[in-house]
Protein backbone atom coordinates (compact mmCIF):
# COMPACT_ATOMS: atom_id res chain seq x y z
CA UNK A 1 0.00 0.00 0.00
CA UNK A 2 2.48 2.46 1.12
CA UNK A 3 5.00 1.73 -2.09
CA UNK A 4 2.04 2.05 -4.54
CA UNK A 5 1.31 5.61 -3.20
CA UNK A 6 4.56 6.53 -2.79
CA UNK A 7 4.98 5.42 -6.61
CA UNK A 8 2.57 7.48 -7.97
CA UNK A 9 3.47 10.59 -6.06
CA UNK A 10 6.78 11.12 -9.35
CA UNK A 11 6.12 8.33 -11.99
CA UNK A 12 9.75 6.96 -11.45
CA UNK A 13 10.41 3.26 -9.79
CA UNK A 14 11.74 2.97 -6.34
CA UNK A 15 10.49 6.13 -5.10
CA UNK A 16 11.03 5.07 -1.45
CA UNK A 17 14.04 3.58 -1.91
CA UNK A 18 15.57 7.03 -3.57
CA UNK A 19 14.18 8.95 -0.74
CA UNK A 20 15.47 6.77 1.86
CA UNK A 21 19.13 6.98 -0.29
CA UNK A 22 18.66 10.78 0.00
CA UNK A 23 18.07 11.25 3.86
CA UNK A 24 21.19 9.02 4.27
CA UNK A 25 22.75 11.25 2.00
CA UNK A 26 21.93 14.54 3.77
CA UNK A 27 22.48 12.86 7.64
CA UNK A 28 25.71 11.98 6.59
CA UNK A 29 26.50 15.66 5.04
CA UNK A 30 25.59 17.12 8.59
CA UNK A 31 28.27 14.43 10.29
CA UNK A 32 30.97 14.98 7.79
CA UNK A 33 31.95 18.29 9.50
CA UNK A 34 31.91 17.35 12.83
CA UNK A 35 32.73 13.96 13.53
CA UNK A 36 36.28 14.18 13.25
CA UNK A 37 35.88 15.88 16.93
CA UNK A 38 34.68 12.95 18.89
CA UNK A 39 36.72 10.07 20.21
CA UNK A 40 36.36 6.92 18.44
CA UNK A 41 34.66 5.37 20.79
CA UNK A 42 31.80 7.94 20.25
CA UNK A 43 32.28 7.72 16.29
CA UNK A 44 31.33 3.70 16.72
CA UNK A 45 28.48 4.38 18.71
CA UNK A 46 27.21 7.36 17.01
CA UNK A 47 27.38 5.50 13.50
CA UNK A 48 25.80 2.47 15.12
CA UNK A 49 22.92 4.19 16.50
CA UNK A 50 22.57 5.25 12.70
CA UNK A 51 22.50 2.06 10.77
CA UNK A 52 20.15 0.64 13.00
CA UNK A 53 17.89 3.63 12.37
CA UNK A 54 18.85 2.86 8.18
CA UNK A 55 18.24 -0.40 8.85
CA UNK A 56 14.95 0.01 9.76
CA UNK A 57 13.81 2.75 7.08
CA UNK A 58 15.89 -0.54 3.95
CA UNK A 59 13.67 -2.70 5.98
CA UNK A 60 10.68 -1.74 4.18
CA UNK A 61 11.72 -0.55 0.95
CA UNK A 62 11.51 -4.00 -1.21
CA UNK A 63 13.86 -2.80 -3.90
CA UNK A 64 16.03 -0.97 -1.62
CA UNK A 65 19.99 -1.60 -3.43
CA UNK A 66 22.48 -0.90 -1.55
CA UNK A 67 25.01 -1.00 -4.46
CA UNK A 68 23.07 1.91 -6.25
CA UNK A 69 23.39 4.33 -2.78
CA UNK A 70 26.81 5.26 -1.89
CA UNK A 71 25.71 6.93 1.26
CA UNK A 72 24.67 3.28 2.75
CA UNK A 73 28.37 2.10 2.71
CA UNK A 74 29.62 5.22 4.39
CA UNK A 75 27.57 4.52 7.31
CA UNK A 76 28.77 0.61 7.59
CA UNK A 77 32.09 1.68 7.78
CA UNK A 78 33.24 3.91 4.98
CA UNK A 79 33.13 6.71 7.36
CA UNK A 80 36.27 5.07 8.97
CA UNK A 81 38.59 5.56 5.18
CA UNK A 82 36.81 8.07 3.72
CA UNK A 83 35.63 10.79 6.63
CA UNK A 84 35.29 13.25 4.28
CA UNK A 85 32.62 11.60 2.09
CA UNK A 86 30.43 14.56 1.04
CA UNK A 87 30.29 16.61 -2.39
CA UNK A 88 33.76 18.69 -3.40
CA UNK A 89 31.74 22.15 -1.88
CA UNK A 90 31.24 20.53 1.34
CA UNK A 91 34.62 18.83 1.43
CA UNK A 92 36.49 21.89 1.32
CA UNK A 93 34.54 23.45 4.88
CA UNK A 94 34.73 19.99 6.30
CA UNK A 95 38.75 19.99 5.55
CA UNK A 96 39.57 23.47 6.56
CA UNK A 97 38.61 22.41 10.70
CA UNK A 98 40.25 19.15 9.87
CA UNK A 99 44.33 18.19 9.97
CA UNK A 100 45.20 16.98 6.38
CA UNK A 101 46.26 14.04 5.90
CA UNK A 102 47.76 12.88 2.24
CA UNK A 103 47.45 8.82 2.37
CA UNK A 104 43.72 9.15 2.74
CA UNK A 105 41.53 7.88 -0.28
CA UNK A 106 39.49 10.56 -2.25
CA UNK A 107 36.18 8.84 -3.15
CA UNK A 108 35.47 8.91 -7.05
CA UNK A 109 31.75 6.99 -6.47
CA UNK A 110 30.47 10.28 -4.21
CA UNK A 111 28.45 12.87 -5.93
CA UNK A 112 29.19 16.35 -8.19
CA UNK A 113 29.49 19.42 -6.37
CA UNK A 114 25.30 20.51 -5.99
CA UNK A 115 22.98 21.05 -3.94
CA UNK A 116 20.83 18.07 -5.30
CA UNK A 117 20.49 14.93 -3.72
CA UNK A 118 22.45 11.85 -5.25
CA UNK A 119 21.41 11.25 -8.98
CA UNK A 120 22.53 7.61 -7.93
CA UNK A 121 18.79 6.61 -7.01
CA UNK A 122 16.80 9.80 -8.61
Amino acid sequence: MLRQSAEVLDGRPDFLERKICNIMEVIKNCYVPVLHCFPKETQERAMTTEMEKIQSYVEIADNFNKEKCPHYAWFAGGYKTNPKGVSSSLNELSSSNEPSSSDEPSSSNEPSSSDEPSSSNE
